[in-house]
């Protein structure tokens, strides 16, 4: 059946234009309307040294005062801000100490080893090192569970210098073996340790590490890297007391370098920020932190 004039039916959803030629029947959608596109939300971020934080509202906050409960591992939380403190400090990491203790000697309480801490920064190294000392420390548990600190600080380890023949480090064996002296000493004093001489004497030699950082982001790329194995971030059980995994000298503060800026949602990762400052990359860690200040514009 031939039909020279096509004929068109609406229908309820689109218009179908039928046509007739030899018995076929053809069917054509009428074209949509195009939606207009959404603009992008544009988000608050705070700019830091090396973090680009996204600012938003709290919703839930949590309730003051209790008893926190005992700390059985490090968190990611912890590890997160931890990480952001130290890389966005204001102040230059120039070195890091490191303070083992030897296996054989058992430390079963956390809060007393962090006085021995406390005493060994502010007793020896501001003493010795200068009072402007600003410091940054976290803790881990090697295989054996026993615990050990790293301690990055703003100054560089005085007199001569060599390579370290595992990491090519520049540090002094003098130095570390006059540090790992005072901590096996600290440790005995005001950390009530039973240590034999032979152990004392062999700690003294190897305890204490002390190098200079190769980098200014040196810090922080440490820390990513040792915080992220986790066999290393769990409390023995015989290990009480243990607290904060991370602590920094009074003052210190995150620094911003640029004012605040609006970005799209969409450009939060990878992107080049222009401000009057500077111009900038934004690295592709981007944190979206909790803040009592609006977060959209």
């Amino acid at each position: 059946m031939n039909i020279e004039n096509p004929e068109s039916v609406k229908d309820s959803a689109f218009t179908v234009t039928t046509r007739f030629i030899s018995g076929d029947i053809l069917a054509e959608k009428s074209p949509k309307k195009e939606r207009p596109q959404k603009t992008p939300l544009l988000v608050r971020c705070e700019v830091y040294k090396q973090d680009l934080v996204v600012v938003r509202k709290a919703k839930n906050k949590p309730p003051k005062g209790g008893r926190r409960k005992s700390i059985t591992k490090l968190s990611r939380k912890a590890w997160l801000n931890m990480v952001f403190n130290i890389a966005n400090a204001d102040a230059q990491w120039l070195s890091m100490l490191t303070l083992t203790i030897q296996s054989d000697v058992l430390v079963t309480d956390g809060k007393q080893l962090k006085l021995v801490l406390k005493r060994f920064i502010q007793d020896h190294l501001k003493a010795n090192y200068g009072k402007d000392l600003k410091y940054a420390w976290f803790m881990e548990f090697q295989k054996s569970g026993q615990p050990h600190f790293h301690i990055f600080l703003n100054i560089v380890p005085p007199g001569p210098l060599r390579p370290r023949k595992s990491n090519k480090a520049l540090h002094s064996v003098a130095i570390d073996q006059a540090l790992g002296s005072v901590w096996t000493d600290y440790l005995k004093r005001f950390g009530r340790l039973k240590i034999s001489q032979e152990i004392s004497s062999n700690m003294a030699k190897a305890s204490a590490g002390w190098e200079v950082l190769k980098s200014s982001e040196g810090a922080s790329k440490y820390c990513a890297k040792e915080c992220s194995k986790r066999i290393q971030k769990d409390v023995p059980e015989w290990f009480s007391r243990c607290g904060r995994f991370w602590g920094m000298s009074r003052g210190i503060k995150p620094v911003k370098k640029a004012s605040d800026v609006y970005i799209p949602i969409t450009e939060l990762r990878g992107t080049t920020i222009e401000t009057e400052n500077a111009s900038f990359w934004i690295p592709y860690k981007v944190q979206f932190g909790s803040n009592n200040s609006e977060s959209i514009l």
